[in-house]
């Protein structure tokens, strides 16, 4: 009787794993094979697998399976893309860049002619298989891309006819539009490889390389109401990192600094309150003013105070950014 117990428990529990094991084999074996092995994307058809709690959850997680396929495929053309800046200063930003907004863009896809192919449900799961028109799909996406292309257009013609300052800022809105319009023309090429677009993203390219060029024809000139160069040297050499040029002769951008100073002394210290109003002027007309306060100390002079206050007054225009300053932004 001693040895009897251990071997009827151990019967016991080999018959409940041999009765467990089959049901782990049939509930895999269940999972429908095109889940099991999802059927490629061809030619006519883009296809997404998904599984949830609920039909619509695995419906959502098909698009977003689908989503991924398409992103993948667009790899290659991606690559190739970046081979026509490849000898740019941008590269890395424009690749950078390139590869996000694809990315982000394919997800805002809205498969508006996705239907189910196939559905099973497995336990408490849904198991879906969704299936969208590869042309159809195209057709939709290029009607998209065609509104945003007109629209580039459109703005080009505007901005040809603006002051050189001017022009440079539109271009400066202008850079998501492109972006965008550059994601569009490259999920069409993965949708359809007749549809060329190297000839769209290098042309989206060379609109954001203008406002280089732009940039490289504006001339500043830049005074100031005050003896000290202090305020003025800040900003040119602001102007300077981000390839603004300065001129002293001919110009066609001019920036006026106007500062008023309160001089005080408190408990030994020499405080400098300045005022300093900066006007940026294209073809004799005001395009953007703004105004930075700014104070300094020193303990041994005037003059040493307002070269605190100039340390303060490049925090402040940093802060503001020269977009803004320029620009009135």
């Amino acid at each position: 009787m001693i040895f009897k117990i251990p071997f009827i428990l151990f019967l016991s529990l080999l018959v409940m794993a041999c009765s467990q094991q089959p049901t782990l084999n049939n509930t895999a074996q269940t999972l429908p094979s095109w889940y099991v092995t999802p059927t490629p994307n061809s030619t006519l058809f883009l296809y997404g697998t998904g599984e949830g709690k609920s039909l619509q959850e695995a419906k959502n997680n098909a698009l977003n399976d689908m989503a991924s396929r398409l992103s993948v495929s667009l790899e290659s053309t991606i690559n190739q893309n970046k081979r026509l800046v490849s000898n740019t200063l941008q590269k890395e930003i424009y690749e950078k860049e390139l590869t996000q907004n694809i990315t982000l863009k394919v997800k805002e896809i809205n498969f508006t002619n996705a239907s189910v192919e196939h559905s099973q449900v497995v336990g408490n799961s849904f198991f879906v298989q969704m299936r969208v028109n590869r042309q159809e799909l195209f057709l939709h996406q290029k009607e998209q891309f065609m509104l945003t292309e007109n629209h580039i257009n459109t703005l080009l013609e505007h901005n040809s006819t603006l002051p050189i300052l001017e022009q440079i800022y539109a271009l400066e809105k202008l850079n998501p539009t492109l972006e965008k319009a550059t994601s569009q023309a490259l999920i069409l090429t993965a949708l359809n490889n007749s549809f060329q677009s190297n000839d769209y993203v290098q042309k989206y390219h060379n609109i954001a390389l203008k406002k280089e060029s732009l940039k490289h024809n504006l001339r500043i000139k830049l005074s100031s109401n005050l003896s000290q160069k202090y305020f003025a040297n800040v900003l040119i050499q602001r102007l300077n990192q981000e390839g603004y040029k300065i001129t002293a002769n001919e110009q066609n951008v001019e920036i006026r600094l106007n500062s008023t100073i309160n001089y005080s002394v408190a408990m030994g210290w020499h405080i400098a309150k300045t005022t300093t109003v900066i006007a940026v002027i294209s073809q004799g007309k005001i395009v953007s003013n703004h105004i930075i306060n700014s104070v300094g100390r020193s303990s041994s002079s005037q003059d040493n105070a307002l070269v605190s206050a100039s340390k303060y007054f490049k925090k402040e225009l940093d802060k503001l950014g020269l977009t803004t300053i320029l620009y009135n932004q």
